[in-house]
């Protein structure tokens, strides 16, 4: 069984940039133990890190826009920023082609 879920996100608009919403009750930690990454976040959370990555993966917005996430914005005090990012192409740490 299949389950599709809708999600309504803001239009891309250029004066604003990308934007989306984080509700009071979602929260999301991203912590680096034994050579991995863990993103732990409660169902709020984790719904609004999918609704930035919509609101990134929206055909007008243009490749290298990117939203910031840490515990100064979205993320758990404790947690590791973030940086989600639109490219055109695989790139490596240096933005050269991979």
């Amino acid at each position: 069984m299949k389950r599709r879920e809708i999600r309504e996100i803001d239009a891309y608009d250029p004066s604003k940039g990308v934007t989306f919403e984080w509700s009071g009750d979602a929260w999301a930690r991203i912590v680096a133990t034994g050579g991995e990454v863990v993103l732990r976040a409660n169902r709020p959370g984790l719904t609004a890190l999918a609704d930035c990555l919509l609101a990134l993966a929206d055909p007008e917005v243009p490749v290298g826009s990117h939203l910031h996430l840490d515990d100064f914005s979205f993320l758990t005090r404790d947690s590791l920023s973030i940086v989600l990012e639109l490219a055109a192409e695989l790139t490596d740490e240096n933005g050269r082609p991979a």
